[in-house]
């Protein structure tokens, strides 16, 4: 029988100061160079810092929050090359590199409730981390087609940090490498279209520590990802519009090490949405 509810407690208090510069040089005629620095804090949310945890006597695992949690802190330097070439249309180029300390990954460790050991999930900070890479962007609405228009980018990410469970570098958790995005857009009088294509590549999902086996890390294999929608506006106060969600039926699978030792596969389903926003 599990433990009984106990109380527990946690607190923390933390002084910040976060500057950033911002600057822009035209080189030409629409050109621009732009370059950021700037530190960060992003807090943890409620839910991954509840100290509850939920337990499935069934297969002994379960998932839970860590009050413990520090805010994520990054010192970031960003340098970008833009182009606009009409209202609505640009191209642009951009690398950067960020400093992380107390990135937000999860764990699974072995813990005892009522004389049983359950395999738990809970989030954590991982060590300091470095993030660098470039993307390339690009939007543009045709004058030939009237109405259409494509957006597009592709990110290159590299990033590393020690992960105190391996004991061994490894990239930061749910960082692909590389992932790209794929909009087509129509956008004419009261309608309003939208096809959004999304892939990314493998990457590390958490890392198990398993008794018996020792540490696993765990992978989601590479993915696509489509969704879209149309609205129309009926009146100036009235617009219905249809979405849909995973429109391919994506099954994401992870791996514990290597492809050849599955571990999950799961599916958010199809998802149609109908709505109508009205405007007083």
């Amino acid at each position: 029988t599990p433990a009984s509810p106990a109380p527990t407690g946690s607190a923390s208090r933390y002084v910040d100061t976060l500057p950033s510069a911002n600057l822009r040089y035209e080189l030409a005629d629409g050109l621009y160079l732009r370059g950021a620095a700037s530190k960060t804090l992003t807090r943890p949310d409620f839910n991954q810092m509840s100290p509850s945890v939920t337990l499935n006597l069934v297969q002994m695992n379960g998932s839970g929050g860590n009050p413990a949690l520090r805010p994520v802190r990054s010192d970031n330097l960003d340098l970008a090359v833009e182009r606009y070439f009409g209202k609505s249309s640009s191209i642009h180029l951009t690398a950067f590199n960020k400093r992380v300390d107390g990135f937000l990954i999860t764990a699974s460790n072995p813990e005892a409730y009522g004389g049983a050991t359950y395999q738990v999930s809970r989030p954590q900070n991982a060590n300091t981390a470095d993030i660098r890479g470039a993307e390339i962007g690009y939007q543009q609405f045709y004058e030939s087609l009237p109405g259409f228009g494509l957006q597009a980018n592709y990110t290159r990410v590299d990033s590393s940090t020690l992960d105190s469970t391996l004991h061994q570098t490894v990239p930061l958790q749910n960082l692909s490498k590389n992932s790209l995005n794929l909009i087509a857009l129509y956008e004419r009088g009261p309608a309003s279209a939208r096809l959004a294509w999304n892939w990314r590549d493998k990457f590390l999902s958490s890392v198990g520590n398993y008794p018996g086996v020792g540490a696993v890390p765990v992978y989601t294999r590479a993915y696509g990802w489509l969704d879209g929608s149309f609205g129309y506006r009926v009146t100036d106060k009235l617009t219905v519009s249809i979405e849909g969600n995973n429109l391919l039926r994506t099954v994401r699978r992870s791996y514990y090490g290597t492809e050849s030792r599955p571990a999950d596969a799961w599916i958010n389903d199809r998802q149609i949405v109908l709505a109508a926003s009205l405007r007083y």
